[in-house]
């Protein structure tokens, strides 16, 4: 409990005649005094809960002040009601209520409001140092300024309290604690009666009983009963009553629902790539002119009338002036700025939801949407070149207006300052009404793409949608890797169809595959060099390279299980030499040649050398390096990644495909029925259950590719809808592991 003051003197001056315990005696009185004066006094140390510091009785209307520079930190009093979860740096002050007032203002104010604080006041109880029923009177927690006020709650006058002020932090404050007779409470509202807005709008608030206290301060100067806002924000009023009690009132008023955020087409409460599709299913309509003041490409929620119509389909409810993301009269073109100027923006509104997307994958009926790449393997530091489908020609896509997904790129291993993004093969372009965008953000792995028609008719069909360009990384993770599995992939995926209606997609994810093998060259070529090379009848004279060439020839491919008759001719500026030539293949296309098999031929020669090698069965199918190497013959035999003294390297890009089960006779035949018809067809290889084929192409009477489609797996009967091409004849390709196959097409309708 509170000993009196004076008895407590009493019994001090009794216990010693000694002049320095009288002293003491008298600062003590001292300092009680002056806290029943409510003067401004430094905190001193307490001995813990039951021994809090004492403050003495509180005065009416007229706080004490204090100010606590170096203690707090030091304190190490146990935690034993930790109402807000600290646990640290508890300090305890213990007063009395006046016999006049019976409402607590306290006011805390800490020099580095970084750290979370607690108020707490405590009844007498809680000097038992258990967190009993009753103990807790009121509290508040939270950073910087805390304010805590009992107004309403029942104290006796004259009672003991303890304040408890407490963090994990530490660092000096400034504490205010006052009492006052029951008085109002200040509480703001709003002339509207509503704490939302858009910015452009005029709000006043207002002060309740403003004849009750003697001096009202609004955040902005200004005084009386009610001030004028423009937007939305956090606002307070600080308030004096009678007594000089000083108390403060805050208000949040937030962004309304309904408020136009700039890019934030869908009102979904983000900008990104999907709503360009909200852009297209309104575009054309007319719209309402913001005139509110505020500039209409700032991304803030500003005052918007409402337009006549909403936008359909999934956005039920989103009026349609939200897409028109410029404020000028119509939606168009000129909104889709909008979306790239604020694109990642999150609304700053009572809480973010947003609405539309991403959506389920689809089943495994859906139409797909997937990725072809030129090439299966990327030597480290080519560019990148793949493309995205929607629909094959199993199962094409009805009614399709716009989509929006991120294609997700593995961004530590491309090249973050370039990505080319094109949409110029896009079957859902046939006549210019579109508009599209993407936003690369290649550094987070993704570019995000939008892209959608704007006259309110969908398509149906399959094909190309998208086709991009990366380069690969040559250094990564600050060494050369020989492969690299890059995978690539769909996210945030929204199709939908004129009336804004989802469209479900089959997402199929790819991984792509960058090689690099070793380096070897050959130093000088003065005396030695590669002058030709041939397979079979196909024949490459090089000439002199100064050491090192590398070639990619489209038409190279070599099957397995299948010999061929490989030459080399050497290259003499002086006189003939020994030459020890070496025939690499890395025949698994794991970026060296250290596997077994991988050397095919191995001779020692002084003119041109003929000889047949065979491309394993086991061989991995894809594109992989054929590496030749003519050394000076020295008696030491050329390593894989040897640079050597004198002689040359030719590194040829070719493609290994099966050849096991090809035939020589040609492309086998496909049965198609009805022939001619209208497009829909049914395909027949007839080759059974259990093998596959791997691609699909149709071409037109000139060999034009008119549709063509990688897939995993077809089975040797489906169906084809080429109901989209126009009337004529037409060949149907197919290939996989049994071999190739053709069949004639006429479509008549």
């Amino acid at each position: 409990g509170f000993p009196k003051a004076s008895k407590y003197l009493k019994e001090e001056a009794m216990k010693t005649t000694h002049i320095h315990r009288y002293l003491r005696t008298f600062k003590v009185l001292l300092l009680v005094l002056l806290m029943g004066l409510g003067g401004s006094l430094k905190a001193q140390m307490g001995g813990g809960p039951c021994m809090p510091i004492p403050l003495g009785v509180i005065p009416t209307g007229s706080p004490v002040s204090l100010n606590d520079e170096d203690n707090f930190g030091g304190s190490t009093f146990s935690n034993i009601f930790g109402y807000c979860g600290q646990e640290n740096n508890t300090l305890f002050y213990g007063f009395r209520l006046p016999p006049d007032g019976n409402t607590v203002q306290v006011n805390f104010v800490p020099q580095f409001p970084g750290a979370p604080w607690e108020l707490a006041l405590l009844d007498s109880s809680g000097c038992s140092g258990i967190a009993g029923p009753g103990s807790l009177i009121s509290e508040v927690c939270g950073f910087g300024s805390l304010s805590l006020n009992t107004a309403g709650l029942c104290l006796n006058p004259g009672s003991r309290v303890i304040l408890k002020v407490s963090s994990p932090s530490v660092g000096a404050f400034d504490l205010q604690i006052g009492t006052f007779p029951d008085g109002p409470v200040p509480v703001i509202q709003t002339s509207s009666g509503d704490t939302a807005m858009c910015a452009g709008e005029m709000l006043f608030l207002t002060l309740p009983d403003s004849a009750a206290y003697t001096d009202i301060q609004w955040f902005d100067g200004s005084t009386g009963g009610s001030t004028l806002i423009m937007e939305p924000g956090f606002y307070q009023v600080q308030t004096t009553l009678p007594g000089g009690c000083i108390q403060v009132a805050s208000i949040v008023i937030d962004f309304r629902r309904d408020c136009v955020w700039p890019g934030d087409a869908d009102n979904d409460r983000l900008v990104d790539a999907k709503d360009i599709l909200a852009i297209g299913l309104v575009h054309g309509f007319p719209a309402d002119p913001r005139t509110s003041g505020v500039p209409t490409s700032a991304f803030v929620g500003q005052a918007a009338g409402d337009v006549p119509y909403d936008l359909p389909g999934i956005y039920t409810g989103v009026n349609g002036k939200h897409a028109n993301c410029n404020g000028d009269l119509f939606v168009d073109d000129l909104d889709v700025p909008l979306i790239e100027l604020n694109y990642g923006q999150i609304t700053l509104t009572d809480f973010f939801a947003p609405r539309f997307g991403p959506f389920s994958r689809g089943a495994s009926t859906d139409p797909p949407i997937f990725f072809t790449f030129a090439q299966d393997t990327f030597s480290v530091g080519d560019t990148l070149r793949g493309t995205v489908h929607i629909g094959d020609l199993l199962d094409s896509v009805t009614n399709l207006y716009g989509f929006s997904f991120d294609l997700l790129i593995p961004g530590l291993y491309i090249d973050t300052n370039y990505i080319q993004v094109d949409y110029d093969d896009n079957w859902l372009n046939d006549d210019g009404n579109i508009v599209s965008t993407n936003i690369n953000r290649i550094s987070s792995g993704f570019t995000d793409i939008g892209f959608t028609r704007t006259d309110q008719t969908g398509r149906t069909g399959s094909g190309p949608v998208a086709s991009f360009e990366v380069i690969v990384e040559d250094n990564i993770d600050g060494k050369v890797e020989k492969v690299r599995a890059l995978p690539f992939g769909f996210g945030d995926v929204l199709a939908i169809n004129p009336g804004g209606d989802s469209i479900s997609l089959r997402i199929e994810d790819d991984t792509t595959f960058v090689s690099q093998v070793c380096n070897s060259r050959g130093l000088s070529t003065d005396s030695l060099y590669i002058d030709g090379f041939k397979v079979n009848s196909k024949r490459a004279l090089t000439g002199d390279d100064g050491g090192y060439l590398f070639t990619q020839v489209s038409a190279a491919k070599l099957k397995t299980n299948t010999t061929y008759n490989f030459g080399f001719k050497p290259g003499f500026p002086g006189a003939t030499h020994d030459v020890h030539w070496r025939l690499w293949m890395d025949v698994n296309i794991d970026g060296d040649f250290d596997d077994p098999g991988e050397m095919l031929i191995d001779t020692i020669t002084d003119g041109i050398h003929l000889e047949d090698a065979t491309i394993p069965d086991s061989a991995a199918l894809g594109f992989t390096t054929l590496r030749i190497q003519a050394k000076w013959d020295d008696g030491m035999a050329p390593e894989a990644c040897e640079d050597f003294a004198m002689g040359e390297v030719e590194d040829y890009e070719v493609e290994i495909i099966s050849g096991a089960l090809r035939s020589s006779e040609g492309p086998k035949h496909i049965s198609v029925w009805p022939n001619p018809g209208e497009g829909l067809v049914q395909a027949d290889l007839g080759f059974g259950e259990g093998d596959y084929i791997r691609r699909v192409e149709v071409t037109n009477a000139d060999g034009q590719i008119m549709q063509a489609a990688s897939v995993n797996r077809i089975p040797d009967r489906f169906t084809l809808d080429l109901r989209g091409l126009p009337p004529g004849q037409y060949v149907l390709h197919c290939s996989g592991e049994r071999g190739d196959y053709a069949g004639r097409i006429v479509i008549s309708r």
